[in-house]
């Protein structure tokens, strides 16, 4: 079938157009079920490949587990032990890739590792987690890691334990011995998944249309028939395909017959800024009591702690952190620091969508499989953040057959939308104070790129939210340009406002529905139900 030219469209994403879109569209290239990471990175690489494109998602873009990961743009050093050096390599060497297209989003980060006497290091297989043994095991993994990310051998270090307990204020040092030092990334994994999406349909006018759920799929003459209804109208209508692509991740595809995941849930404590720890540094815990490495990871000015690891069987479309876990993670946190001001200010549950392998959940592989489970209806499980852009390009690969002369995935050099200049913080900066607005002019570049600088323009009547990063403009912006329809949309995921306050946002909740209401048309009977939509939204994550 040969491939139609995609409509280009002015730089605007609002919802209600798209909705419109997606009902009106005569027949798209390819649908794609799910908008993570794998979904938006697949729209991005279709769209840009010159297919038309529409993606729904039966909650909101990243809501799922690209919104409650570790944040963290690594090849994955706890997988050297199970020796998958081809997961870490490729993990590590799109991890460049990253750095250049998404560079805002991109974060060089060393991350510290104590070593203590008597305790072993998770992962390690058992002669070398030996303590005589275990320095030397892991300094040769480090070199290895290294190699593997083309950084050369000088990119980690050995500390003393002199070094490492001033590096890290509260660091617990009964027994200290040293530790080491390396290189990863971290990233904004909610933000990355709205920016990869908006460059979909700003760049090469895919559709995007959040609240939209898959009822059923079936195949035709043409290609596929899915039926779908819209969460916020409640009406259903059916969309046309020439082929589908579903990256669901825990949730099932429209389709009897598909390939099984196994779920895992990973919990995360967001703990409020620790005066005196480096906001620069992240740790690796090296031991706990389920043998897996925990993080602590600095988050735009508090720290993430995470993750667990054990099977998940409930309802996949609202996890939430189990006491047990939450209770866990604190354990270790107080194992290994001794910070008696840091109070959580939320949790949250990701779940991780891994090829049903039998075993344990925390030893089954975080690698992915692409499969065409029916003649053009190709669907993804497994993978990780780091490597979405390498799976949605597969996925669009396993496309060939429907497409005639279907061109090669461009995307390892497509900057994404706000990528590409120098960091311009000064300039943001600038505008704020001239605003008189007290926020930080560099979360708001990490968030946005060279678009931060559009949103300074629109501050004249700005304020900040409740949680001193936030401006408002960003509200509008997000109803304009990143498809947000509804107030949860706003602090869950367009901002970290839910999150990175003691009210979750419900204190701010008024202005927000005020700015959205005069941005997408609501009444003042769909306001209230909208702020009755987000108190059930917070009530549904624990908040």
């Amino acid at each position: 079938m040969p491939i139609k030219a995609a409509r280009i469209t002015e730089m605007s994403w609002n919802r209600a157009d798209h909705r419109e879109r997606l009902a009106s569209e005569e027949i798209f290239d390819v649908l794609i079920i799910g908008g993570g990471i794998v979904g938006c990175g697949a729209a991005l690489d279709a769209a840009s490949r010159g297919l038309s494109v529409g993606l729904i998602d039966q909650e909101d873009f990243g809501s799922g587990t690209s919104s409650r990961s570790t944040k963290l743009l690594h090849g994955g050093i706890r997988y050297l032990p199970h020796f998958e050096f081809g997961l870490v390599a490729e993990g590590l060497i799109e991890q460049k890739t990253l750095a250049k297209t998404a560079d805002f989003l991109f974060r060089d980060l060393e991350f510290l590792m104590p070593m203590y006497e008597g305790r072993t290091i998770a992962d390690l297989p058992n002669w070398a987690s030996h303590p005589a043994i275990a320095p030397a095991a892991m300094k040769t993994g480090l070199m290895l890691y290294d190699i593997l990310g083309l950084r050369g051998l000088g990119a980690h270090r050995a500390l003393s334990d002199t070094e490492i307990s001033e590096a890290l204020p509260g660091l617990i040092e009964d027994d200290l011995t040293g530790g080491f030092g390396y290189r990863d990334a971290q990233t904004d994994d909610v933000r990355l998944t709205i920016t990869v999406m908006k460059t979909a349909v700003t760049r090469y006018g895919a559709v995007g249309v959040n609240h939209t759920k898959a009822v059923e799929s079936e195949p035709t003459d043409e290609g596929w028939l899915t039926t779908v209804r819209d969460d916020l109208d409640g009406k259903t209508f059916q969309v046309r395909s020439h082929a589908v692509i579903a990256a669901t991740g825990p949730s099932a595809p429209p389709l009897a017959d598909h390939m099984p995941v196994r779920l895992s849930s990973g919990v995360h404590l967001v703990v409020h800024h620790v005066s005196g720890f480096p906001g620069d540094k992240a740790v690796l815990l090296p031991e706990t009591e389920d043998g897996r490495v925990m993080f602590v990871v600095p988050w735009q000015g508090h720290l993430l702690v995470g993750t667990t690891d054990i099977p998940y069987t409930d309802d996949p479309a609202a996890p939430r952190p189990t006491k047990d876990e939450v209770d866990y993670l604190l354990r270790h946190f107080r194992m290994y620091f001794d910070l008696p001001n840091a109070k959580v200010l939320s949790t949250f549950s990701g779940l991780r969508a891994l090829m049903d392998e039998g075993g344990s959940t925390a030893d089954a592989s975080r690698g992915h499989e692409v499969r065409e489970i029916a003649e053009g209806f190709v669907q993804v499980a497994g993978g990780k953040l780091t490597t979405y852009r390498r799976i949605a390009a597969e996925a669009v690969d396993h496309l060939d057959n429907s497409f005639d002369h279907l061109p090669s995935s461009k995307t390892r050099h497509e900057m994404l939308v706000g990528a590409g200049s120098p960091e311009d913080v000064s300039q943001v900066e600038e505008a704020l104070n001239q605003a008189g607005l007290d926020a930080p002019a560099d979360i708001m570049w990490s968030r946005y790129g060279q678009q931060s600088l559009r949103l300074v323009d629109q501050l004249k009547h700005a304020f900040i939210l409740g949680d001193g990063q936030t401006v408002s403009t960003s509200i509008a912006w997000a109803a304009r340009h990143e498809g947000a329809a509804t107030i949860g949309d706003f602090t869950l995921r367009r901002s970290h406002l839910s999150w990175f306050t003691e009210d979750h946002g419900r204190s701010d909740a008024d202005a927000i529905s005020s700015i959205l209401a005069s941005e997408l048309g609501w009444s003042a009977t769909e306001t209230a139900s909208q702020k009755r939509r987000f108190a059930t939204d917070l009530e549904r994550e624990g908040l």
